[in-house]
């Protein structure tokens, strides 16, 4: 009894703060206007990666585009490359990745998501305060299915402990262990194809708000993604081993990974202009060859090279 008493307090203080937090500066004002714009047709972004793990590890550029090309359905593309390549100290061929994909639009739902409008800021003493008010906007949030292939080359790996099959039972933690149980010096250039299929959540919000009792207004153009995918890799290509006489093919002796995943986001904010800001971030593991974990994190600029034009005070379906 004590202990539900407890849990019930806790949940009616939350709630009490929560209210309260929702209701500051929120009475007495006039009631503010929306104006929805449309969806951009084409989404673009340049940007500039650090990434860690494998297949690379150093600064990449890159560019994105997203294309609405029917009311359900979407296509995507871009490609990585080096910048500053800290994978290996080799000069050896550039490393590049490219992806290409559809989304699919499984549901498209309307819902209403809270936005603050700051309406004022005043410093009192070493504090700064500021009068908001928050709005609950109706805006399109879509359940996607995600559809694509990727292809990275040349990414450099040397054989060690983690990517050998049978591993290695003296202390030594690189080289390529032979039938003969001889150890030697292995390293190769890694080409992968694979393909992913996935599932995700796109927001989408592009509206004006607008207080008929002051001149500010603020605007929310944005598409923000989250996805999570799982990745099939049918080619994996390496070089061939030779060690005496007998030329060996490196499948034979190497811990392939045809699988993989992936857990990320994408955002574009446009701000309504012809420049915006663009990030996306990933971890997961790719297909390859031992365990080729990666984490990358990008940041640019985003343009829809159109103006938003506006649908009115009513989202359409």
């Amino acid at each position: 009894m004590k202990k539900f008493l407890f849990f019930t307090t806790c949940l009616l203080f939350l709630g009490s703060i929560k209210t309260s937090m929702a209701q500051v500066d929120n009475n007495g004002w006039a009631s503010a206007t929306v104006d929805y714009f449309n969806q951009p047709k084409i989404l673009f972004a340049a940007h500039i990666t650090p990434a860690a793990g494998f297949p690379y590890t150093g600064i990449f550029y890159g560019a994105d585009l997203n294309v609405k090309v029917a009311k359900i359905l979407y296509v995507n593309a871009g490609f990585l490359a080096p910048l500053l390549d800290m994978s290996f100290i080799y000069n050896d061929g550039n490393r590049y990745n490219f992806y290409a994909g559809t989304e699919l639009v499984l549901r498209n739902k309307k819902i209403y998501d809270r936005f603050d409008l700051t309406i004022s800021t005043t410093q009192s003493g070493d504090y700064t305060v500021k009068k908001y008010r928050d709005y609950k906007v109706r805006v399109y949030e879509q359940t996607i299915l995600r559809l694509g292939a990727e292809y990275y080359m040349n990414s450099r790996f040397e054989a060690n402990a983690l990517t050998t099959l049978n591993g290695f039972k003296e202390k030594v933690t690189s080289g390529l262990l032979m039938p003969d149980g001889q150890i030697i010096d292995y390293s190769s250039n890694l080409n992968c194809a694979f393909l992913y299929l996935g599932i995700g959540k796109k927001s989408l919000n592009y509206f004006k708000i607008k207080m008929s009792d002051y001149q500010e207004s603020d605007k929310f153009t944005s598409t923000l993604t989250g996805y999570f995918d799982l990745f099939y890799a049918p080619f994996i290509t390496l070089n061939p081993i030779t060690y005496g006489n007998i030329t060996y093919d490196a499948a034979s002796l190497l811990r392939k990974m045809p699988f993989g995943g992936r857990l990320g986001m994408e955002f574009y904010n446009t701000s309504g202009k012809f420049l915006g800001f663009y990030t996306r971030m990933e971890f997961g593991m790719m297909p390859g060859v031992g365990f080729p974990v990666y984490f990358k994190i990008g940041v640019g600029v985003s343009s829809i090279f159109t103006k938003l034009r506006s649908q009115g005070s009513t989202l359409p379906e």
